[in-house]
């Protein structure tokens, strides 16, 4: 949940103090959780892997700029275009460590923060012997605002802060939420990047309008280096990768809520606007979207903002699914049902998320911990 235009009463400014919190040692808690990140698994079926999907980036660029029926805004900019095949290199070719952000608000006062959600993809934690495995490996948090558990929505916004699908629930202070997510924007984002901690791979925020986003988390005290905050927006900053920027490349500002996209794509999806949720489904929608066989089998790069299929722009405006496809996934239910017209794309589809992750036992599963070292743990212990 992302809005460049909020306007916060008041910033507040504090001293994040990483090494303690809560009484808790936080080096002594990560000293045998953090990941070694600097170097790639010692395998080299990886960097076949690796190889082979550049392959396929490459194939289907010269597709795009050979083909004359491609009408895609996107390619009319050169610099468009080659930031938009820098994006698709590091997402689809598995070289960029992934971390989806996404902030709740309360409706009434947007500067009361209710939830933060947290979906972290490092594709060396993920491959196999058969290559990059799917969704079920992302790490997944959701954490709940113990001050502003009070402030529910549900008159303009859907209230599904109690139905997070990815694991339990963390409540935490505004003070506690705020150093957790400092510890990670400090591991993940360092200051200096010569003493990255994530070497050659490099990290990318994720988020859906992105930018509210990292402005909320700025308004509870939470510092980012500046090549995140000064550069936000700019289509060659590629620490900072946006799925609804990604969107209107094509289509402009229409039709870009995170519900519309993801069913347009056939994504099975559940309980947005619960923080925790809409961070893992902007986390594969990014992989989505940045697949070239999912963008060519929806003839995504023939359309563009003045040229819309007469189907595909009634199901948009009337929040459907574009036929073929009668799939009725719906962002207030998890009984979603998902039928596909073609079992290719469904194959295809299924490298990035399993209708599973949509199943009400996920909601019955879900507890809520009051504890600052559990969340630590959930978020740095290995996969």
């Amino acid at each position: 949940m992302g809005r460049n235009n909020i306007k916060f009463a008041s910033r507040r400014e504090v001293d994040i103090p990483y090494s303690k919190l809560a009484g808790v040692n936080l080096d002594y808690v990560l000293q045998d959780l953090l990941v070694d990140i600097n170097n790639a698994p010692d395998d080299p079926g990886f960097n076949e892997c690796q190889a082979q999907l550049h392959a396929h980036i490459k194939a289907y660029e010269k597709q795009v700029r050979t083909n004359k029926f491609f009408h895609n805004d996107v390619f009319a900019s050169r610099s468009h275009h080659d930031s938009f095949f820098k994006t698709l290199e590091m997402v689809y070719s598995k070289k960029r460590i992934l971390v989806s952000i996404d902030i709740e608000a309360y409706e009434f006062s947007h500067d009361i923060v209710t939830e933060i959600g947290l979906s972290i993809y490092d594709p060396r934690s993920h491959y196999c012997e058969n290559g990059f495995q799917g969704s079920g490996k992302i790490k997944k948090v959701h954490i709940i605002i113990k001050e502003n558990m009070k402030y529910r929505n549900g008159q303009y916004v859907r209230d599904n802060q109690d139905n997070f699908l990815g694991g339990p629930s963390y409540i935490l202070s505004i003070r506690e939420a705020a150093m957790v997510m400092q510890l990670l924007v400090n591991y993940y984002f360092p200051e200096d990047l010569e003493f990255t901690k994530c070497g050659a791979f490099g990290v990318s925020l994720v988020g859906h309008d992105v930018g509210g986003d990292i402005k909320w988390l700025m308004s509870l005290g939470v510092r980012f280096p500046k090549y995140i905050t000064e550069h936000n927006g700019s289509p060659n900053n590629h620490f900072i990768l946006d799925t609804q920027k990604l969107w209107k490349y094509t289509f402009g500002d229409r039709y870009s809520s995170l519900w519309k996209i993801l069913n347009f794509f056939e994504v099975p999806n559940g309980y947005l606007h619960n923080g925790g949720n809409d961070a893992l489904f902007t986390l594969i929608l990014l992989m989505v979207i940045t697949d070239p066989a999912i963008r060519s089998y929806k003839n995504f790069d023939k359309m563009n903002q003045y040229f819309l299929p007469d189907d595909v722009a009634f199901c948009l405006n009337n929040n459907k699914t574009p036929k073929p496809n009668p799939s009725v996934t719906s962002s207030y239910t998890s009984n979603a049902i998902h039928v596909y017209s073609n079992e290719e794309y469904a194959k295809t589809l299924a490298r990035y998320v399993d209708i599973s992750i949509v199943s009400a036992t996920n909601i019955k599963e879900n507890i809520k911990i009051d504890s600052v070292g559990k969340t630590i743990k959930a978020i740095f212990e290995d996969y």
